[in-house]
């Protein structure tokens, strides 16, 4: 009862919500200006329109596929080309939370041609009246949530439409009791550790199997071909994903003796460069977009992290010496680099056990010991060992997901 009344309120909160978001969308479309930042696209969340034009064709099993942002969307796409494979009788609807995801998902799917199969769009507003006009729209047939994203809407919705919802890469929930009504909506779940998978069944979940860190068929199953690397080249460290609020307790690493050992900071959010600049520079970084061949780089744009790792023997992982939860091991682990890790890596569990029982991550109370990192033996071929066996495990996470999936569409 008691948690029934939650999703009441939580329900009854969406109206005045939803009402003040029509009101601004409408404001918008008549002034031809922006009143909300643009990512948020009220409209095409409200109308759940997606990609309007290109809504899959109605004669096909249509799967809806959701997944947060740019980081799920990854392995959301590699899921859904998977379940794709072999079964042209099968569309897809992919939604995500953020024009990041949109945008890298939009790029797969052209590049995987085949449009009539695919439809993306941003989520729709986890609103009942929302969620049924987007799985009236589409003509979905089960729902695919993957990760962390349990919004009640989706589930109520969908099953009340009788279509049936499963949970892929599922992390437990930290408040599992507030959502027990949603867990029990689900026809089933593949979490990523046993001790997750224990926590949701606790919570009321049922057919919770135990799989794998599905992000992982990105990085893993992806890896981009690049030239061999020069082993005298990968002679430094790259400390990933900084939010602003870690680097009072990375700065004592940075300003030990280092030597000549290059450097590379990678800011989790750009916007947060003042703060890394007043920090760094008297350090003697300097921004990669002013000298590209500095030993210390503050770098400040998205999408040189791959090719960094390349030069990179060792790599310190963000969101995890502040309460971040921890951010990506996959691409670190892909690049065959030593790894160190703060204390909060909640998020980041499944990998931090399996790596750190291989010698692969050392975890960090407090700040790491760059030198005594960069000091560690050469990774590459131990990187390599632990991914081909992940694979082998990540397959078998996406096959019995096909299994589950063509018994509840049967």
């Amino acid at each position: 009862m008691r948690f029934s009344l939650l999703l009441a309120l939580y329900r009854l909160a969406w109206e005045p919500a939803l009402m003040a978001a029509r009101a601004l969308a409408s404001l918008e479309k008549a002034s031809g200006r922006d009143l909300w930042p643009r990512r948020w696209r009220l409209a095409e969340r409200l109308e759940a329109d997606g990609n309007p034009g290109n809504t899959v064709s109605n004669t096909n099993v249509t799967l809806w596929m959701h997944a947060a942002s740019l980081g799920e969307s990854k392995g959301l796409w590699a899921a859904a080309r998977f379940l794709a494979e072999d079964r042209p009788d099968r569309s897809f609807v992919l939604t995500t939370n953020t024009v990041e995801g949109l945008d890298f998902l939009r790029a797969r799917v052209r590049a995987a041609g085949a449009p009539a199969r695919w439809s993306v769009a941003l989520a729709p507003l986890d609103h009942p009246r929302v969620v049924r006009k987007f799985l009236d729209r589409h003509g979905v047939r089960a729902l695919v949530l993957f990760e962390g994203e349990l919004w009640p809407h989706f589930v109520g919705e969908t099953k009340r439409a009788g279509k049936p919802v499963l949970w892929i890469s599922a992390l437990a929930p930290r408040a599992p009791r507030i959502l027990r009504p949603v867990l029990q909506g689900l026809d089933w779940t593949l979490a990523q550790t046993e001790a997750g998978a224990a926590r949701i069944r606790r919570a009321g979940a049922r057919a919770v199997e135990t799989g794998a860190d599905l992000r992982g068929l990105h990085y893993l199953g992806e890896r981009p071909q690049r030239a061999p690397e020069i082993p005298d080249a990968r002679a430094g460290i790259a400390l990933v994903s900084l939010h602003a609020d870690e680097l009072r307790a990375i700065l004592p690493a940075l300003a030990g003796p280092l030597g000549n050992i290059p450097l590379f900071v990678f800011p989790r959010k750009l916007d947060s460069l003042p703060a890394f600049r007043a920090a760094l520079e008297p350090l003697g970084f300097t921004l990669r977009s002013a000298d590209s061949r500095a030993a210390r780089q503050i770098v400040d744009a998205f999408g040189l992290v791959g090719e960094t790792l390349d030069r990179c023997r060792a790599a310190v992982i963000g969101g995890s010496f502040a309460p971040h939860g921890g951010h990506n091991l996959w691409e670190p682990l892909a690049a065959g680099v030593s790894m160190a890790i703060g204390p909060w890596h909640a998020g980041q569990d499944y990998l931090v056990k399996k790596l750190a029982a291989a010698g692969l991550l050392k975890i960090c109370p407090h700040a790491p010991d760059l030198a005594a990192l960069h000091a560690r033996p050469d990774s590459r071929t131990a990187c390599r060992q632990f991914v081909e066996t992940e694979e082998r495990s990540l397959r078998a996470g996406l096959e019995t997901l096909r299994t589950r999936l063509d018994r509840l569409l049967a």
